[in-house]
């Protein structure tokens, strides 16, 4: 994506801010990422991704919302009943369009571009290296929208500063990989998704975390949409996984287009996600880490081939009991240094380190 030339208003002289946010309207902001920037060395681009929206009730919706779901809500328990109802709710909302969100970015205030027809907005910033100095909290820096006077509302989110050296990026999968989700059964995958608290696959935070203290730095690369993004990541922190960087699906049910791209092939939409982020970070070794549910394997293997500098290792969670000299792995990794990948069942086996 191109960036976008944004306009920066100081706000050191007490001048009110003019916001677009009205008082029965919320922003959610994505953790996005801010990397070196190659244009100016020195800087940083810093990109800023959210959405500004209305909740809506919509029980009618909501009820159609069920049974194309298929889901008999009177075999729920109470908790997940409950949990449908919040699951439900994000995907109900009221996408506010044509809003050009105030946000603040450590002592300036950057307004941004108009919101899409989907509610989201999607910008990067070029900071002075020691503008992203100054602002960085515990490897992040905190993002905040204005809100107008009187409205005491605290909108926040975060980039995470990574820079680009020699340690590697994790570029992770989310469902199957780090997150129970039984993606093999589509009644279990209901449930999991929109009816139950979230899992994790036991023991892989502790991998993550002894490799994010080693020096390594995260991404998720995910097919769920973006409206699972604030259950999906109170799971990331409660159950301590790195943070980092969301790059999710874009879901609304008023363009049909965007159903079927849910619904379809994780292939392109992975390698369209996973590439970009190769380039922003060009001296890391990249390691992708997955599992076999879905297309994983032959979206790595392909990576692996195009950029067999890059790639340093695959890990694939293997959920079908499947080894390396099945007809599937031997076909995908054919021609790949067979050190490079592995496969894995439980979290114990993977390296503590990546080097």
């Amino acid at each position: 994506m191109n960036q976008v030339e944004m306009k920066t208003v100081a706000d050191t002289m007490g001048r009110a801010m003019k916001s677009p946010i009205k008082f029965d309207e919320s922003v959610t902001f994505y953790t996005s990422a801010a990397w070196p920037s190659r244009a100016k060395p020195g800087a940083w681009e810093l990109e800023i991704h959210g959405v500004i929206f209305e909740e809506e009730s919509r029980p009618l919706i909501r009820a159609l919302g069920v049974k194309a779901l298929r889901l008999r809500t009177e075999l729920l328990t109470e908790l997940e009943c409950d949990v449908l109802r919040e699951r439900l709710k994000l995907f109900l909302v009221d996408n506010e369009r044509g809003k050009a969100v105030p946000v603040r970015v450590g002592s300036d205030v950057h307004v941004l571009p108009k919101s899409g027809a989907n509610g989201h907005f999607l910008n990067v910033l070029t900071l002075a290296g020691d503008a992203v100095a100054a602002a960085l909290r515990d490897g992040r820096i905190p993002l905040q929208a204005v809100t107008r006077p009187g409205d005491e509302r605290q909108f926040t989110g975060a980039a995470c500063v990574l820079p680009d050296s020699e340690d590697p990026l994790v570029i992770s999968d989310v469902d199957d990989t780090i997150k129970i989700t039984s993606i093999g059964n589509f009644e279990e995958v209901k449930l999991n998704t929109f009816c139950r608290p979230f899992l994790p696959v036991e023991g892989m935070a502790g991998v993550y975390q002894a490799w994010a203290e080693a020096g390594a730095g995260f991404c998720y690369v995910t097919g769920s949409p973006w409206q699972l993004y604030r259950p999906l990541e109170a799971f990331r922190e409660r159950h301590g996984f790195p943070a980092g960087p969301w790059h999710m699906k874009h879901l609304r049910f008023a363009e049909p287009a965007t159903i079927w791209a849910f619904v379809g092939t994780q292939n392109e939409f992975k390698r369209q996600r996973i590439e970009p982020l190769m380039e922003r970070w060009s001296q890391r070794p990249v390691v992708l880490v997955g599992d076999s549910s879905e297309q994983d394997p032959e979206i790595f293997a392909a990576l692996a081939r195009k950029h067999p500098k890059r790639v340093m290792r695959i890990f694939i969670r293997d959920v079908a009991g499947g080894t390396r000299d099945s007809d599937r792995y031997r076909k995908t990794f054919e021609g790949i240094d067979e050190a490079k990948w592995q496969l894995f069942q439980d979290a114990a086996e993977l390296p503590r380190r990546l080097s």
